[in-house]
């Protein structure tokens, strides 16, 4: 029995899901899912950034373990192929490769839909005004990436990269579009970006990741910032002609990751 560790934010658990769905589609093994991150290490470390098990508000389907499955094998940085041959092999990692998403698309955007009880009115509202115009999502994470261990880690975006990013759209689309500001730092937004270059601006309150991400995969337009959280909104788009615009350095060493669809723009 193969197992994957779930663990992190929202885009991280979705990275996770898809590496779970993929070993379920590729081999002939039994593979669970744990949330031994949630349940006991988070609770023990009130250091750590505080995150929820979300893949159950979705239409996700998984067989759960409780606890720390060991395993034979230990996966745990680059995932190959290889490992498939295997049983007994648990996976901790975060796994963000859009392989992971381009294998299996069409099962990944089925299965992760929010569910109906999950969408409330107001939701609906947003992403119908959103479907009338030109709408874009714009992510700007600031919080947890300010603080002493991520600031060495991700790169901070500058306002640079927004105004090029805007300037990219507008100009793709011979118009202006309507932005749509999403912040876990919403009074920075506030104070920087309104009415943002010379754009209709709509300043988004924080709610909760599963509600946020569900509204920010409903523009037809991404300007997603170095976060797996936005990373998502631009995989799970209704919207395959959309212009998605992603920043060309994520982490401060300048490894690369394989993130991006190749019809994303890269700035």
């Amino acid at each position: 029995m193969n197992c994957v560790a779930i663990m992190g934010g929202l885009g991280n658990q979705f990275f996770q899901y898809a590496l779970y769905r993929y070993i379920r589609e590729n081999t002939n093994k039994g593979v669970v899912i744990t949330k031994h991150f949630y349940d006991i290490l988070l609770k023990n470390n009130s250091f750590a950034t505080q995150r929820e098990f979300e893949l159950d508000k979705y239409n996700t389907i998984y067989s759960e373990v409780s606890g720390f499955i060991p395993g034979d094998y230990r996966c745990d940085k680059d995932f190959s192929d290889e490992y498939l041959k295997y049983d007994y092999v648990y996976y901790e990692g975060y796994w963000d490769d859009v392989n992971f998403f381009d294998a299996q698309s069409d099962i990944l955007k089925k299965e992760l839909t929010l569910k109906e009880e999950y969408i409330d009115e107001s939701m609906i509202r947003i992403a119908d005004d959103m479907k009338s115009c030109e709408s874009v999502s714009v992510h700007i994470r600031r919080s947890d990436y300010l603080n002493s261990v991520n600031s060495n880690l991700f790169e901070n975006l500058q306002m640079e990269y927004y105004m090029a990013a805007v300037a990219h759209i507008k100009e793709r689309l011979g118009t202006n579009p309507k932005l749509y500001l999403f912040s876990d730092d919403v009074e920075y937004v506030k104070e920087e970006m309104q009415d943002f270059c010379g754009c209709e601006t709509v300043i988004m309150d924080k709610k909760e990741a599963y509600k946020d991400n569900w509204v920010m995969s409903k523009t037809k337009h991404h300007i997603i910032a170095n976060s797996t959280f936005s990373l998502w909104a631009g995989y799970l788009t209704d919207y395959e002609d959309g212009i998605t615009v992603a920043p060309l350095k994520w982490f401060k060493d300048g490894r690369n990751r394989n993130l991006y669809r190749k019809s994303w723009s890269v700035i």
